[in-house]
């Protein structure tokens, strides 16, 4: 036969003071929906986007202070089998991320903007490329235009 669990009357007291949400309080919580929904001034959306600055300047400050990390490891351990993963082990990350360090440093599959010299990603290469051949032919379709004209 199942016992019932005994609930000693200071937990039972503790746990109906504490009682999160009601049902009538949770009907009157706003839905993701609808708070998605609602405008957002000026000055809460600039707040926000200064908040996702400052939180991804610092993912790019700790990745930038791991891959140096990486590289002083590498010049310990060397390129071993079983490298990476002692130094992921050490540093506390996973394997891939050891590996895309890694291939950041090493430069390869790297594209830099030859305007700025800056490292790109390959999706702003792809547009950068898109960018230059619409240039390339609003640039050939003028020339034939004024090439009309004279």
């Amino acid at each position: 036969m199942p016992t019932t669990p005994t609930v000693s009357p200071l937990d039972a007291a503790h746990w109906t003071q504490n009682v999160a949400v009601t049902r009538s309080e949770h009907q009157q919580m706003p839905t993701a929906a609808s708070s998605w929904s609602a405008p957002t001034s000026t000055s809460e959306a600039h707040r926000r986007a200064g908040g996702r600055r400052k939180y991804n300047s610092l993912r790019t400050f700790k990745a930038d202070m791991r891959r140096t990390e990486v590289e002083k490891l590498f010049a310990e351990y060397g390129f071993a089998r079983g490298a990476q993963a002692r130094i992921a082990r050490e540093l506390g990350v996973n394997r891939s991320t050891i590996s895309r360090d890694v291939q950041r440093l090493s430069g390869s599959n790297v594209k830099v903007c030859p305007e700025c010299e800056r490292p790109m990603s390959d999706r702003g290469w792809e547009q950068l490329e898109v960018d230059q051949s619409r240039r390339a032919h609003i640039v050939l379709a003028a020339t034939r235009a004024m090439s009309k004209v004279a």
